[in-house]
């Protein structure tokens, strides 16, 4: 019976294969690299348009007290009293171009008729994907009872992907 000797150093075949399973190849490097570029791609465009619409945000925010001196005008009948005729200094608000903001060039709210009212936002270029002087109108409609209801008006220039919601 022969006794196979076992050698005491490595095969280089062992050290080969050890080679090739550590670390990645260049292939699947690159395909990685491509697959964050595709994310990029598609992601970059929607966080615009989400830093774009927080921006535009600003607008009602800084036209809350117009919406809520129209609803009081709406509950105690100012409203109905004053009509068209129903303005700013009726409000107790500053001049429309005096409410400004990042991207906001005025805040304008008026008295149409004795049952609806309009605030006005209009926009600067400032923010990505307005125009200069693109507004947003809101038109409110007083209901007896049931107080001042708000929505868009269609003849609103502001871009309808980065309008708030009502």
């Amino acid at each position: 019976m022969k006794i196979k000797r076992i050698p005491s150093h490595r095969q280089p075949e062992d050290i080969r294969a050890r080679t090739r399973l550590s670390g990645f190849t260049l292939i699947e490097i690159m395909i990685v690299i491509a697959i964050i570029g595709i994310l990029a791609a598609v992601g970059l465009p929607a966080y615009q348009d989400y830093t774009a619409r927080a921006r535009v945000s600003e607008g009602p925010s800084l036209a809350s007290p117009a919406f809520t001196a129209l609803g009081i005008a709406c509950s105690d009948g100012t409203l109905a009293e004053r009509a068209a005729n129903l303005g700013h200094d009726d409000l107790g608000l500053p001049a429309a171009n005096t409410i400004t903001g990042r991207g906001i060039r005025s805040v304008t709210a008026a008295g149409l008729t004795a049952s609806t009212a309009r605030v006005t936002i209009v926009y600067n270029a400032t923010i990505p994907g307005v125009n200069d002087n693109d507004a947003i109108i809101y038109d409110g409609n007083c209901a007896a009872g049931a107080g001042m209801t708000w929505a868009i008006n269609a003849s609103s220039t502001l871009p309808a992907r980065l309008r708030p919601k009502t």
